[in-house]
C-alpha cells in the first residue's frame, strides 16, 4: 500500500482464485419483469432491439408447449412449470382430448368410409340403372346352330348344325372383352351409346378373351382368374341358352353387372340384373352357367378370338377387321395409331358402321347423314 492511501477502501479478497472486476467494467443487468410477475425465466421474450429492458410474458395455466396437457401451476422458486397432476398417465389424458377437439375430423372420417363402402348400393339407389333400347338379329356361337340360330337345346345338350342365319347388309360388329376388364367396361358403356344411334343396320355381338386349358377349373384361362371365367359364361348363357336373346336382353345385363363389374360374378347382383331384363336367374340362366353346357360355350367362344389372334381386352372388330383397341386405360390412337383407324369415341365409331354399311342408302338412320 502507497504511502497516504485510505486503508477502509481497500477491495476486498476475491472469493475465488480469479481477480475482481472493477465496478466501471461490469454489465449492468436489466431488471426481469418474469420474475417480478412470477413468470417462469425462460417465457421471458428476448430484450427488444430499442427498448432497454425485456418485455414480460403473461403465464397460460396450461403449459404452451403441451397443448393437450393438464393444467399446470407454477413454481415461485424455481420458475419451472409443474405438473398439477404427475400420477395419471400420459395417454389417458391425451385420447379422450384428442377424440374432442377431433370429433368432427372422425366423424367424416366415418361417413367417407361409409359412403366408399356402400358406394353401389347409394348408386343403384339415385340413379336406377336405365334399360337400354338395342334391336337387331340374333345369334348363336359357330358350331352350336338349331334352327339357323345357333341354339342350345333345351335338354342342355349342344347342337352342331352351324350357323347359317342370313344377316343381310347389316354392318357386323363384335367386341373382344373380359367381364372384369376395367377397358370392357369402358368400351361397352360407348358401344352402348352407338348401338343407340346405329341399332338399325348393326349385327352385334360380344366375344370373351381367354386360353383354352384342360386343367383349369373351367376349362379356360381367364386373366382376372376363376371369377372373371364364371363372369364370362353367366353372360354367355343369358346370351345363347336355351335359345340366343336378342342384344335388347343379354347387352343389359352386361351393361347392368358393368355397374360393380368388381363384384362379378356375385350371385345377389347376377340375380338382381336378370330380374331387370325380365329373366330369373335360377331357372333360366344357373342351369347352364353351374353346368357342362356354360363351359363348353366358354371353350368355344375363346376360340373366335383366338382364331383372329384377338387377345387384348377391348378389342373392336368391324366386318371382322380391326377397328380399334382399347388398352391400359387409353383407346389405341393415343398410343399406337395403326391400332385404331378413324379416331375414337362415339361419333367416330357410328361414322365407321354408317360407311361400311353396304345396303340401300335409304335405310341408314338419321344418325349416319350427321356425321
Amino acid at each position: 500500500m502507497k504511502p497516504g492511501a485510505d486503508a477502509t477502501h481497500q477491495p476486498e479478497p476475491p472469493h475465488s482464485g480469479s481477480p475482481a472486476i472493477p465496478q466501471r467494467y461490469s454489465t449492468p443487468q436489466p431488471r426481469n419483469y418474469g420474475s417480478v410477475l412470477n413468470v417462469p425465466q425462460s417465457a421471458a421474450m428476448p430484450a427488444h432491439p430499442i427498448l432497454p429492458h425485456p418485455i414480460p410474458r403473461i403465464a397460460s395455466t396450461r403449459d404452451p408447449l403441451l397443448p393437450f396437457s393438464a393444467p399446470a401451476k407454477h413454481s415461485p422458486a424455481t420458475h419451472t412449470v409443474v405438473q398439477a397432476y404427475p400420477s395419471r398417465n400420459k395417454a389417458s389424458r391425451y385420447i379422450p382430448q384428442v377424440i374432442v377437439n377431433h370429433a368432427s375430423v372422425l366423424s367424416i372420417a366415418v361417413i367417407c368410409t361409409l359412403l366408399f363402402l356402400w358406394r353401389v348400393t347409394i348408386a343403384d339407389w339415385a340413379v336406377p340403372f336405365r334399360l337400354w333400347t338395342f334391336d337387331g338379329d340374333v345369334r348363336g356361337i359357330g358350331g352350336m346352330g338349331g334352327a339357323g340360330r345357333g341354339a342350345v337345346a333345351k335338354n342342355g345338350q349342344l347342337g352342331g348344325a352351324g350357323r347359317n342365319a342370313t344377316l343381310g347388309d347389316k354392318v357386323k360388329l363384335e367386341l373382344f372383352v373380359m367381364s372384369k376388364c376395367p377397358d370392357a367396361v369402358y368400351c361397352e358403356g360407348v358401344f352402348a351409346n352407338v348401338l343407340q344411334k346405329v341399332k338399325d343396320i348393326t349385327d352385334f355381338d360380344v366375344h370373351y378373351i381367354g386360353a383354352r386349358d384342360p386343367q383349369a377349373k373351367y376349362g379356360v384361362t381367364c386373366k382376372h382368374g376363376d371369377d372373371e371365367c364364371l363372369g364370362n359364361i353367366q353372360q354367355l348363357c343369358l346370351h345363347h341358352y336355351p335359345t340366343p336373346r336378342p342384344p335388347s336382353t343379354f347387352f343389359n345385363y352386361i351393361l347392368c353387372t358393368n355397374r360393380d363389374f368388381r363384384s362379378i360374378p356375385s350371385l345377389p347382383r347376377a340375380r338382381e340384373c336378370a330380374k331387370l331384363v325380365g329373366l330369373n336367374y335360377d331357372t333360366d340362366i344357373a342351369p347352364c352357367a353351374d353346368g357342362d353346357v356354360g363351359r363348353e360355350l366358354l371353350r368355344r367362344d375363346v376360340e373366335v378370338g383366338r382364331a383372329r389372334g384377338v387377345g387384348t381386352s377391348c378389342t373392336v372388330q368391324i366386318n371382322e377387321k380391326l377397328r380399334c383397341v382399347r388398352d391400359g386405360g387409353a383407346w389405341g390412337d393415343e398410343k399406337d395409331p395403326t391400332s385404331c383407324p378413324g379416331g375414337a369415341g362415339v361419333s367416330a365409331f357410328v361414322k365407321s358402321i354408317c360407311e361400311a354399311y353396304k345396303g340401300d342408302e335409304g335405310d341408314k338412320p338419321k344418325a349416319c347423314l350427321r356425321v
